[in-house]
């Protein structure tokens, strides 16, 4: 019998901690740097369980959103338990529900690689930035080295099964920089399977309409 989303979304956040898999990788040291020193207005995408919330800098104002209730309910615990300062909204990376240019911070980590449509979290992404604003972000997917990519497209349908959608064969800067997104400095590690960068925002008109103030 096939499950109805909130039903994959619940087993999903149930079995969160199996990302665990990328911390022999260097993704914890990644998430520390990503989100060290963030300060103002920030917004962090996808947090899922909240696994990044203790790096945040007490100078971050910081809204996380994902959108699975279950994950927010787990992240929202997590904070509570550490003392930790969030506003949580339940959201979907393709529809931010905040005014255009309303962060001076973005933050996504191990997101891109599981969106169903990253083009468009990409371009939400540069909407809510304020002008000078910055998108600070760790993701893995599709490597550099040809072995490496040859082993992700092997494995890559059963990992997607397995890891809620998860590619392992998705360029996952490209949507970033069609968005109009301005690369300041990317690092690769893994093979170019882990990527690490900030990028700033794309001038916004200010005709464009926003949506709903948060």
């Amino acid at each position: 019998m096939r499950r109805r989303p909130s039903e994959r979304h619940r087993l999903f956040a149930a079995l969160y901690f199996l990302q665990r898999i990328w911390e022999p990788l260097g993704v914890a040291r990644h998430r520390r740097a990503v989100a060290r020193g963030v300060r103002g207005r920030t917004l962090e995408i996808g947090t899922g369980t909240g696994y990044s919330l203790p790096h945040y800098s007490e100078g971050a104002d910081l809204i996380a959103c994902d959108p699975s209730i279950w994950m927010v309910g787990r992240a929202r615990k997590r904070a509570r338990d550490l003392g930790i300062p969030v506003c949580f909204v339940v959201a979907a990376g393709e529809a931010l529900p905040f005014r255009n240019e309303a962060f001076e911070t973005v933050v996504s980590q191990i997101v891109f690689c599981t969106v169903d449509d990253p083009a468009t979290v990409a371009s939400e992404v540069g909407r809510v930035l304020a002008p000078d604003g910055t998108f600070r972000f760790v993701e893995h997917g599709l490597a550099d080295r040809p072995g490496y990519r040859r082993a992700q497209r092997a494995i890559a349908p059963v990992w997607r099964k397995l890891f809620g959608g998860c590619r392992l064969d998705r360029d996952v800067v490209a949507p970033m920089i069609d968005a109009g997104l301005t690369v300041v400095k990317l690092k690769r590690c893994n093979g170019g399977a882990v990527v690490r960068g900030s990028l700033r925002s794309a001038v916004h008109e200010s005709s464009v309409p926003g949506r709903a103030a948060s």
